[in-house]
């Protein structure tokens, strides 16, 4: 009855201009992708405009497609939570089964180039000032790359859509008649994908923002680590006795090292290791473990800056030898570095929702 009243006068609850201001496009990020409209994305399913909604919730998933054209509805649930493409693929299977004839997309051609659009992309809708930025390395990315058939190809996961160049940055996918939009910056670089539904849009990460770039840093802080230990452990200094400053960046190294160790220690078993972190844990963070890591990494900044100072009298008092002031300075650098990513990811900043 709910699909019948949309679909005709409004069933006697809605009025026919309340009706069209509820379907009519309110917000639309890209003219080539779905729009929104009041409770409704506006799409189109083989080349039949659409209003639809879906949603989930504690392993159910929805979703409802309107075809006004056709005056066809169509409402899938399933009580699974891998049903998510029964439930988008199953109203465009009906439309197409049905009501495809004559209707035609192009086929993918190999040579068009589409390394411009190839990179890491993160969606908007996710903490920019605040601690959980951190959940992209629960959530994974968004992977877009070019196949040797054609097709541009999307990835989250287990999951993969292609898609077919339309031209002007646009792009369809031919299984779920989804489209989706690229926009360029000033330069022409592409910076920013839009995504089959209106309030979806990703931005494209530089190298540094991603988690793989944050995953390396750890693993040469690591080596760095390791190296520095094994120099103090089995080369012997100058002959001359170590300078106070020596002494100084020695020790600072150590606590540098037992503070970086304990940061990554609690910080995984504080907010990544959680089955399910929600804003209400947010809300009221830190809890004691995450009081104890945010210490912990400032108290890190702190000795990493303290190092960057001692390199100046460490490279012209002489005391070491040059495998030892080199190993040093990559560890002292390679420790600014982390210092950044930690600023970078909220956890230095801001660590509460606030």
């Amino acid at each position: 009855r709910f699909m019948h009243a949309q679909l005709t006068d409004g069933g006697g609850v809605l009025s026919p201009g309340g009706l069209e201001l509820l379907h009519a496009p309110s917000v639309a990020n890209h003219p080539g992708v779905a729009a929104n409209a009041l409770g409704y994305w506006i799409n189109a399913v083989w080349g039949y405009p659409t209003l639809e909604h879906g949603g989930s919730i504690f392993g159910f998933l929805s979703n409802l497609v309107l075809v006004p054209e056709l005056e066809l509805g169509v409402f899938v649930s399933t009580n699974a939570p891998t049903g998510n493409r029964l439930t988008a693929q199953l109203p465009q299977r009906i439309v197409g089964q049905f009501f495809s004839a004559g209707r035609e997309w192009p086929e993918p051609d190999i040579g068009t180039d589409l390394s411009d659009f190839v990179g890491l992309y993160r969606g908007q809708r996710r903490g920019h000032r605040t601690v959980d930025k951190l959940m992209a390395f629960r959530s994974g990315d968004l992977q877009v790359a070019a196949n040797d058939q054609g097709f541009l190809t999307l990835g989250s996961g287990a999951q993969t859509q292609r898609f077919v160049a339309l031209g002007d940055d646009l792009f369809f996918d031919p299984d779920l008649s989804e489209f989706i939009a690229f926009s360029r910056d000033s330069r022409g670089h592409v910076t920013v994908l839009h995504g089959a539904y209106g309030h979806n849009n990703f931005d494209r990460l530089a190298r540094w923002q991603t988690v793989e770039f944050v995953h390396h840093v750890l693993m040469a802080l690591a080596a760095l680590s390791a190296w520095w230990l094994f120099a103090l452990a089995f080369t012997r200094g100058a002959r001359r006795r170590e300078t106070r400053s020596g002494l100084v960046a020695r020790y600072a190294s150590f606590g540098l090292l037992l503070a970086w160790a304990a940061t990554v220690w609690l910080l995984n078993q504080d907010m990544l290791q959680t089955p399910s972190p929600t804003a209400i844990q947010f809300a009221h963070f830190p809890t004691g473990q995450g009081q104890q890591w945010i210490l912990a990494s400032w108290l890190g900044t702190a000795l990493s800056a303290l190092m960057l100072i001692l390199l100046v009298p460490v490279w012209r008092g002489g005391q070491w030898g040059l495998g030892r002031r080199l190993i040093f300075s990559a560890l002292t650098l390679t420790s600014a570095l982390f210092v950044g990513l930690l600023a970078y990811w909220n956890v230095l900043g801001a660590p509460t929702l606030g």
